[in-house]
């Protein structure tokens, strides 16, 4: 998630084929807070997602105004490396390195392995 507190007129430069980038709409911030907390979360429930939730909601929507000039974007990295993100407004830039990393979840104690399975 990538937020431009003052988009107007900024020009967004990227590779398609390594990034995905979504512009954040009103009518997205349900789905798109939904999406982000639950590939960091999981199906768990407990007050932390929730709170995490609630925040992320609350930005998103932030960014979605009509009359506001922030922007929020959804950025999804494909393959592996470091691509960029690169949002310019006239002679000036900011470049963001997106890392690309192999995601392994971490099994803890309540963990059932199948029988002569081991980690």
């Amino acid at each position: 998630m990538v937020c431009l507190r003052d988009s107007k007129d900024v020009h967004l430069s990227y590779d398609r084929d390594r990034l995905q980038v979504e512009d954040v709409r009103f009518e997205q911030v349900e789905r798109v807070a939904q999406e982000y907390i639950n590939s960091r979360y999981g199906e768990q429930k407990g007050q932390e997602r929730d709170d995490q939730l609630l925040r992320l909601r609350t930005a998103l929507y932030g960014t979605a105004r009509l009359d506001g000039s922030a922007r929020g974007l959804k950025v999804v990295a494909k393959g592996v490396g470091i691509p960029e993100l690169k949002a310019a407004r006239g002679n000036t830039a900011i470049k963001l390195e997106v890392a690309i990393l192999k995601w392994t979840p971490v099994l803890g104690p309540e963990a059932k392995l199948e029988k002569g399975r081991s980690v």
